[in-house]
């Protein structure tokens, strides 16, 4: 049951990178065509918060993988 919990998370967490990610470019994209320096700061700002946020999730899929093998480690031990 843990296993289900633990792919459901990563599937959640996937999917949030990718929308992160799509949301990153269109800051960069919009960063590149700002016109003023108040304007790149606040999406400067942005794109670090999104980084930061992008960051804490792949160490959540680092440690859900981690979990993940120990499980199946630990199932096929007792299987044999």
């Amino acid at each position: 049951m843990k296993n289900l919990n633990l792919i459901s998370c990563k599937k959640k967490l996937d999917s949030k990178n990718l929308l992160l990610n799509k949301k990153k470019l269109d800051l960069q994209s919009k960063y590149a065509s700002a016109n003023s320096e108040d304007e790149k700061q606040k999406i400067s700002k942005k794109l670090k918060e999104i980084d930061v946020e992008l960051e804490g999730n792949m160490n959540k899929l680092k440690a859900n993988e981690d979990e993940l093998k120990m499980l199946q480690d630990k199932y096929n031990h007792i299987k044999k």
